[in-house]
Formats: C-alpha cells, sequence, structure tokens
C-alpha cells in the first residue's frame, strides 16, 4: 500500500463475494457491482487523499452570563478543530456571520489562544467546550446552526503537526 502512496497510484481492491467460484471469478471482477473509489483531491504535502471540511456556525449561549452568542468550530470528517486552527478565509467566513473570535487567555490552558468569545460579558468559550457542549448539541438538534463548505482537510498532515 505504502508503494501506491509513493507513487500517487489510486489502489482499487475489488473483492468478489465469499459464494462466487473459482470458474467465475474472472467473470465478477470484469463486472463487479460496485468499486469504491474516491474522488476527492490529494494533499500537495503528504499524497493522502483530503476529506470534506464545513464551517459550522452555531446559535448557541455563553455559558457565563447566558447571553446569545454564535461558535464557529470546523467539521472535518470527525476532527473538530477550534478557531486557533482557522484560516484567514475561515476566520473571515465566522465573523461575517456575527462570531466574535479574539485572543483570549485561559487560565485552564495557561496561554492566550483565538477563541469563540461573548459579545456580551467578552468570556472565551473554551475549546474543550466546543464539541460537548455546542458542536453535539447542535446535530443532536438542540441548537440551530448553518453549515458552510470549506475545502478539504488532510488528517495525515493534522496529525503529523
Amino acid at each position: 500500500m505504502d508503494q501506491y502512496r509513493k507513487q500517487n497510484v489510486i489502489y482499487v481492491q475489488l473483492c468478489p463475494p465469499p459464494e462466487v467460484s473459482e470458474e467465475t471469478v474472472a467473470d465478477c471482477l470484469a463486472n463487479p457491482k460496485f468499486v469504491g473509489t474516491c474522488l476527492n483531491p490529494k494533499c500537495k504535502k503528504c499524497g493522502d487523499f483530503q476529506y470534506e471540511k464545513s464551517m459550522v456556525i452555531i446559535d448557541s449561549t455563553c455559558w457565563k452570563c447566558k447571553a446569545d452568542m454564535k461558535i464557529a468550530v470546523l467539521d472535518c470528517s470527525g476532527y473538530h478543530p477550534d478557531p486557533e486552527a482557522f484560516s484567514e478565509d475561515e476566520l473571515s467566513l465566522a465573523r461575517s456571520e456575527g462570531v466574535v473570535i479574539k485572543s483570549n487567555y485561559s487560565k485552564t490552558v495557561g496561554r492566550a489562544y483565538l477563541s469563540n468569545t461573548c459579545p456580551s460579558c467578552d468570556t472565551l468559550t473554551g475549546n474543550h467546550y466546543l464539541f460537548t457542549d455546542h458542536f453535539s448539541e447542535a446535530m443532536y438538534g438542540y441548537l440551530t446552526y448553518k453549515r458552510f463548505p470549506a475545502g478539504y482537510f488532510c488528517e495525515a498532515c493534522y496529525w503529523a503537526g
């Protein structure tokens, strides 16, 4: 598999069902009922396939003052990067939708970072709570949200740092 990746060759695996006899396997492989392929672009840095990502803007409330606020988070096929990982275009999109994102100091983390911020009391919503208190609640239908296409995401490069 690694040799295919190194040479940028798309690997397609055809598996006949177990009930196919040796006599009919060639016909089954020549005329498959289904072939899975990935049409997503490959990462220019590492060559792996990328996943679609979207910006999710959630109508929520501030944990501290309970005022209405908007929360922005990326949805990257199971990964949910916080505003610190947003590109300039993603920051612009979130801000154009009314999300307040700015650098705030977190006592928990011990440093300042870009975070969703309450427009009323200026309190940050910590990255730890983005998924549990906002994204999950929106996906289960408890909070309203809008989803915007935001390009592609490379899982391999994300984990490589």
